[in-house]
């Protein structure tokens, strides 16, 4: 504990952290803490010796204690010191910048509450948050971790994607999910830039093989199936096929952008199988067939033995 604390003084002492940053350097010495609260209770406990030193009548750190008292805004430890009617100088700027992550950590908030605006739109269930690498700040923050030989402490990336998840699973009523989500989230939080992809959805069926309706769809001639306006962004023209109407209806339901088609024949049937590429609607068999029902051409096609999997 008093190595703990030894070094808690000298990182406070010498140098101006945020409280997430502060908390994060030492993350791997308890759970079921925020960094930010594991950063007010390191903070907590330097003020509670320094109130014991200076009710003790012992010597006390000057420079610590103008770091607690100006960096930190420690009022209770401020109103000590008046009581004592000591003078302590001002030896750091009170507009200090986090020496790790300079106020990146500030933007956790915003940034998920844009999350949450731009997935409003979005019927998931699970999502994922990643952050992109922030190559100057891991360095700084593990140059420091090596000079004060720091073992315990936490990647700026892991809190930041965590603490935005949090968030996000409060203003959406999403669950988090490491494994598979529905939805991952790429964020670039230097640049503010978010990033949204969706698992594509699978669809795999049988069609009845109907002769005056042709299979497949053609390729845009403008585009050559990358997709463009003229196509809507599909790939594909417009025509009375299979691939055209199914892809189309699926997209409809999905909200996705781009479909993928494939077929085997078998007998009279076929096996089809279309991927909904970056949708933004989960759908299911029930919901699907009775749309199906509902569609005077797909229902001529005698969809059956439906599949749905993301």
């Amino acid at each position: 504990m008093d190595d703990f604390l030894k070094l808690a003084r000298r990182i406070v002492k010498n140098h101006y952290l945020c409280i997430n940053c502060l908390g994060r350097m030492f993350a791997g010495l308890s759970t079921g803490l925020s960094n930010k609260e594991r950063g007010e209770i390191i903070l907590e406990v330097l003020v509670m010796e320094l109130s014991h030193e200076l009710y003790e009548g012992k010597r006390v750190d000057k420079k610590l204690l103008a770091s607690l008292l100006y960096r930190y805004k420690k009022k209770n430890l401020l109103e000590l010191v008046y009581r004592k009617e000591m003078l302590v100088e001002k030896q750091h700027s009170e507009n200090s910048t986090c020496e790790i992550c300079g106020g990146l950590m500030d933007k956790i908030d915003d940034m998920a509450i844009r999350i949450s605006r731009e997935m409003k739109d979005y019927r998931f269930e699970t999502f994922a948050v990643g952050v992109e690498r922030i190559s100057d700040i891991e360095k700084k923050e593990d140059e420091f971790r090596v000079r004060y030989n720091i073992k315990y402490g936490e990647n700026i990336r892991n809190e930041i994607s965590r603490e935005i998840g949090k968030r996000i699973m409060k203003l959406t009523k999403l669950n988090y999910s490491d494994t598979n989500p529905d939805i991952q989230i790429i964020v670039n939080i230097v640049n503010e830039k978010i990033k949204i992809r969706t698992k594509k959805i699978v669809i795999t069926g049988n069609i009845v093989r109907i002769d005056d309706i042709p299979i497949f769809a053609k390729t845009c001639s403008n585009c050559k199936g990358v997709g463009c306006a003229q196509c809507n962004y599909t790939g594909k023209t417009p025509d009375n096929s299979i691939e055209y109407i199914l892809g189309e209806f699926l997209l409809a339901l999905s909200q996705g952008k781009k479909w993928k088609f494939g077929v085997e024949y078998k007998d009279d049937k076929l096996n089809f199988r279309i991927s909904i590429i970056s949708p933004k609607i989960k759908i299911n068999e029930t919901q699907v067939l009775y749309k199906i029902n509902e569609n005077k051409e797909l229902s001529r096609m005698g969809i059956s033995d439906l599949s749905i999997w993301i």
